[in-house]
């Protein structure tokens, strides 16, 4: 059976077409096919998200106690602080968060939590979608961000190719891309040693007060 959308021919017995994802004689695309990629599980993305989170928490934690000892603010717990020093530890540990996001997706196509979800490693349309598409996409992680993330997955529950407001408005989406077990291994390795340098660093420093 030829496909109506891209021509290409397919087994009789198939319902969607096996290069582009369509529904063949009619009707909408696979929802988990878009051109033939396997788009990613929101859990997958979920659990990305959770290990990015995780890792911008370390340096938060590592930047704060570094930014507590500078300008006073440390406690037996960890650290306390007002005014500017706040603003500067919030602003920078932000700035390098959406730089975290912005460049490694536009340069790699996922974030280190994105590459180890799952066992897969999810890239922005195939590939790398580039700094601009990334930047849009990102800079609306601002609304889709809102109530713990409960607004990007309404737009993502809501969307065959499951992409979340930013995804839309920069015109990417997040597909399935398989990993071999080295590589996942590195990337793991790579994820303990940031989490490891970045706790350690907060708790000398806060040691050293």
């Amino acid at each position: 059976m030829s496909c109506a959308a891209c021509g290409t021919e397919n087994p009789v017995e198939a319902r969607f077409c096996m290069a582009c994802g369509a529904a063949l004689g009619g009707g909408a695309a696979a929802p988990e096919l878009v051109a033939g990629l396997r788009v990613a599980r929101l859990g997958d993305r979920l659990f990305a998200l959770i290990l990015d989170t995780a890792l911008l928490g370390a340096v938060f934690a590592l930047v704060g106690t570094w930014a507590a000892a500078r300008w006073g603010g440390l406690t037996a717990a960890g650290f306390e602080m007002t005014g500017a020093p706040a603003v500067l530890t919030f602003g920078g540990v932000g700035a390098l968060g959406f730089l975290y996001y912005w460049l490694l997706e536009a340069l790699f196509g996922a974030t280190l939590g994105k590459a180890l979800a799952g066992g897969k490693a999810p890239a922005i349309a195939g590939h790398a979608c580039g700094a601009r598409r990334s930047f849009v996409r990102n800079l609306l992680r601002l609304v889709d961000g809102l109530a713990f993330y409960v607004v990007g997955f309404l737009f993502a529950v809501f969307s065959r190719k499951r992409q979340r407001l930013g995804d839309r408005f920069a015109g990417t989406y997040v597909i399935e891309k398989a990993g071999g077990t080295l590589w996942q291994a590195l990337l793991s390795l790579v994820w303990v040693a940031l989490m490891g340098a970045a706790l350690s660093g907060a708790y000398l420093i806060h040691g050293a007060t």
